[in-house]
């Protein structure tokens, strides 16, 4: 797949969109499995359990893009994060980037 040079800005709107899409299903399938019912018919995790779904949102968007230069929805649109410089980031420019 070839990516672009300058993705558009709906390209990039969709690209996060699908990230943000894998990541909700994640927490969902997480909580509905790991959680505890609570009193208004929900599920809620306590304690150390509340880190999986942070670490993975911190994996899965700043390791694998310091990584691989894109995430699966970047991908997908053939688009990869790069710096001005056209060299790929590092995982201090995805930690700002994504931590902004």
């Amino acid at each position: 797949m070839e990516t672009q040079e300058k993705g558009s800005l709906g390209n990039r709107f969709f690209a996060t969109l699908l990230d943000y899409m894998v990541i909700g299903c994640f927490f969902m399938v997480y909580v509905y499995s790991y959680g505890e019912p609570n009193d208004t018919g929900g599920y809620t995790v306590h304690g150390l359990k509340t880190l999986t779904p942070i670490g993975f949102w911190f994996v899965y968007l700043i390791g694998v893009e310091s990584l691989l230069s894109a995430t699966l929805g970047h991908f997908f649109l053939g688009l990869k994060v790069v710096k001005m410089d056209n060299h790929r980031i590092g995982f201090n420019e995805s930690l700002k980037r994504h931590m902004i």
